[in-house]
């Protein structure tokens, strides 16, 4: 049989060891709101990378996720910072990936910039994620219309505009090899107006996409 004073032993053991871990937790959170209060974000974030070695499985490294997020969106939204803001809000999305509030302003960022790419895989991930403001996926699959319109709009000018360049150059080359070797036959020059036709030629094919090969 288990003796209790045993268990009982066993019991303070594990409470000593929860309520160390925490006490350390919360150094490490206290130590890291100082330094980013003295401007020292970076400084402050690596601080709070320790809370789950020295504290694992204690409300402190939730706490120390949660103020990382927070610090992070809170430093994306200042105006200086624009530059870096897709750089921030995706680390403030790699300290809490499974929740949706710091990746839906990183949606939003791409959707922002107009990088297509980047935002149909961002809505993708962010579908069935907790804490996604009501009207963030609307917004994102409109941005993601408009961007897929105007992408298949510039295509469609982009292939009428070679097809166009291509037929122009095409003909005059033509144009142009027709009437070359017309005059070298009717001077009885063939062989020198022949290589002359064959260097015009070259240039077609530089000039004009569209010369046949």
């Amino acid at each position: 049989m288990w003796n209790p004073r045993a268990i009982c032993g066993l019991i303070a053991i594990v409470v000593t060891v929860v309520i160390t871990g925490c006490n350390k937790g919360k150094s490490l959170i206290d130590e890291a709101k100082a330094q980013r209060d003295a401007g020292k974000l970076t400084d402050a974030l690596m601080t709070l990378h320790k809370v789950e070695d020295v504290a694992p499985g204690t409300p402190e490294v939730d706490q120390a996720k949660n103020l990382a997020v927070e610090w992070l969106l809170t430093e994306a939204d200042k105006p200086d910072r624009e530059s870096d803001r897709i750089g921030l809000l995706t680390e403030a999305v790699s300290w809490n990936p499974a929740d949706g509030k710091a990746r839906a302003r990183l949606c939003v960022a791409y959707a922002d910039v107009n990088n297509i790419e980047l935002l149909r895989k961002c809505a993708d991930e962010l579908k069935g994620k907790p804490n996604v403001p009501a009207d963030v996926p609307g917004r994102l699959q409109a941005a993601l219309a408009d961007m897929e319109k105007a992408r298949a709009e510039r295509d469609a000018k982009a292939r009428t505009e070679a097809i166009k360049n291509g037929e122009e150059c095409t003909s005059k080359c033509h144009d142009l090899w027709i009437t070359c070797a017309a005059m070298c036959v009717s001077a009885g020059r063939d062989d020198y107006c022949s290589q002359q036709c064959r260097d015009a030629e070259k240039d077609c094919r530089k000039a004009c996409p569209g010369w046949p090969q």
